[in-house]
């Protein structure tokens, strides 16, 4: 009997395991990204708060793809400046952003923030096959099972043709591509890669 008593006391109730579940969702956060539209008081105090009741220093919109969200910033969320030119800067309207967050309404615990678009992390690399449709200096269409899909092309981006390094590829209607991008805070996919697989027919 003292035995079953025991392991009534030890055995959490559903209610209190799922209160527990919840906060360790809490604290792990989501990630947001998108670019700021607005801002409301004063985001980054000269120094991030490690002790006592965190206070609200500002709260901040993000337009993302389909929706537009509402974040708070405390005393204690951590600022991250991407480059030297949003050191420079500051956290403004029209900055390029990934939030870590949680709870509800959003509170920010960490803020990455550029000038320009820059890589959601971790950054991972994604690759895409399919066929191509059309290109211009800033964009790559191919087409993708029964959809055209739209990167994003920049002065870095690396083609390769016949295994070899091309500076200015050539492309065909249909021709096999596979494109090698990353996922940046404007909800586009940039193109690092561009490989053209379909082999050329040689001249006769």
């Amino acid at each position: 009997m003292a035995g079953l008593c025991l392991l009534a006391v030890l055995a959490p109730s559903a209610a209190v395991a799922a209160r527990y579940g919840a906060a360790r969702a809490a604290l792990g956060g989501t990630t947001t990204y998108g670019t700021v539209a607005s801002v409301t008081g004063t985001c980054m105090p000269a120094q991030t708060q490690r002790r006592g009741k965190p206070q609200t220093t500002c709260t901040f919109t993000i337009t993302m793809a389909q929706a537009t969200i509402t974040v708070t910033a405390l005393t204690t969320t951590v600022w991250i400046p991407y480059s030297i030119p949003a050191v420079v800067a500051g956290f403004v309207a029209g900055d390029a952003v990934v939030v870590k967050a949680s709870g509800s309404p959003l509170v920010a615990q960490k803020v990455t923030f550029n000038t320009t678009p820059f890589p959601v992390p971790p950054a991972k690399l994604k690759q895409t096959t399919g066929r191509y449709v059309s290109a211009t200096a800033t964009q790559l269409v191919l087409s993708h099972g029964a959809k055209d899909l739209t990167f994003t092309i920049t002065p870095n981006t690396r083609y390769r043709e016949k295994g070899k390094s091309v500076t200015a590829p050539t492309y065909a209607t249909g021709e096999a591509l596979r494109v090698f991008s990353q996922l940046y805070t404007d909800g586009n996919q940039w193109a690092t890669a561009v490989w053209i697989t379909t082999p050329k027919k040689s001249k006769k």
